[in-house]
């Protein structure tokens, strides 16, 4: 049996998934530092309105510049349905 047959009796499904992404860390060819390349900086702020609406704002910048996501602005609006009916009453 090997050493990862017997890790993965181990851990339940969900625990041996976090074990696995860490391991991922050190399996690119050039290791550890080919997936510290690979990182994406971002800038994001946030506003709450009432616990009704929500809007994030973020500004991605790749260390890879072929990703796409590089230097891209990122919008999400978030609406809280019970929060909403609050808002008429």
């Amino acid at each position: 049996m090997s050493v990862d047959n017997m890790i993965s009796l181990a851990f339940t499904p969900e625990e041996q998934k976090t074990v696995d992404d860490f391991k991922s860390l050190a399996d690119a060819p050039g290791g550890f530092s080919e997936k510290m390349k690979e990182i994406m900086w971002s800038l994001g702020a946030g506003f709450n309105f009432k616990n009704s609406f929500r809007l994030d704002a973020a500004y991605l910048v790749s260390t890879v510049q072929t990703n796409p996501l590089d230097q891209t602005l990122r919008l999400s609006l978030g609406f809280n349905l019970d929060g909403i009916k609050t808002l008429f009453k």
